[in-house]
């Protein structure tokens, strides 16, 4: 194998397993993850990504299988796996007592990778103007915030992030997210572990599904939601409120708020059957739109035995 094409390939697993006594908490997983590139790993609780993740990490050890980042063996080449992994856990750990800045002089030092960055990485995390205070000061989404920027110390070219945005508020998740996406854009390769579907939607290239420890289904975003494509919804309002219930009996549909979404076979059949129904009941109709799958449908088509192609 030429060496360039082995460099594309920065993060492999093979048949990669973990078991804590009689459960299998991964099962045989492979998988690649290519320079530049943003996996996201998406599952229900329990399915074994955090395990996953911690694997790459270095945090646990192997039951069988392998695995190499940049071409270092997980087990082999622990200490340089760390050297070249920033890796942002799902509950960071942070030290209250310290500022912020003496928080990632700290680990500048640990990592003998100089201190020079760290105004610079203050300033990408939006944290410059509270450099100096404690960390126990912090807010959850800055604590989140300065220990992104502690994975990020010793400047690694790959990055494992679990459940990045994890309880934070809904304009902390958005700027977590943001500075995801611009580290993608300056050359980094990113593994996001997730349970937030539109997140997934938003950051990734790639997503692999685990379910039960396994790999259920891995793509791109637009190729996982054509495969459960098949299935096509119609989204239909009516003018009359009153009669939202009754037309949806009608035409065999569910009712999500004032929408009411009916199973399609055949778009034609089915439009010219909403009509008639609308008709019939003296409702107006304010709109028809075929619905197209999300990230949502996928994890429920894979993780809660729906049909999968």
């Amino acid at each position: 194998m030429c060496k360039a094409f082995q460099y594309l390939l920065v993060i492999e697993t093979f048949g990669l397993t973990k078991k804590f006594g009689d459960l299998t908490a991964v099962d045989g997983v492979s998988l690649v993850v290519r320079e530049g590139e943003i996996l996201g790993l998406v599952g229900p609780n329990g399915a074994g990504k955090s395990t996953l993740v911690k694997m790459l990490c270095t945090v646990l050890s192997p039951t069988s299988g392998t695995a190499s980042i940049l071409g270092y063996d997980i087990m082999k080449d622990s200490q340089k796996v760390r050297s070249i992994v920033g890796y942002l856990p799902e509950e960071p750990r942070v030290y209250d007592y310290m500022s912020g800045e003496e928080f990632l002089s700290f680990f500048a030092d640990v990592y003998g990778s100089g201190r020079e960055r760290i105004p610079e990485l203050l300033e990408f995390v939006g944290l410059t103007e509270h450099a100096r205070r404690k960390i126990g000061e912090y807010s959850k989404g800055m604590k989140h915030r300065i220990s992104l920027a502690r994975a990020l110390i010793h400047d690694p070219p790959v990055l494992i992030l679990d459940e990045p945005t994890m309880g934070l508020d809904p304009a902390s998740s958005r700027d977590v997210r943001e500075r995801i996406k611009s580290m993608r854009r300056s050359g980094k390769t990113i593994l996001v572990c997730t349970h937030y579907m539109d997140e997934a939607d938003f950051l990734c290239d790639k997503l692999a599904v685990i379910n039960r420890g396994r790999i259920a289904a891995i793509g791109k975003p637009e190729e996982l939601k054509a495969k459960v494509a098949k299935q096509r919804y119609l989204g239909i309002v009516i003018k009359e409120d009153s009669l939202i219930g009754k037309f949806a009996d009608e035409v065999g549909g569910s009712v999500d708020g004032r929408l009411v979404i009916v199973k399609v076979k055949d778009v034609n059949s089915t439009m010219s059957k909403v009509h008639d129904k609308a008709k019939k009941l003296k409702a107006t109709v304010l709109s028809i739109k075929t619905m197209d799958p999300s990230l949502e449908d996928v994890f429920v088509a894979v993780t809660r035995g729906g049909k999968w192609a």
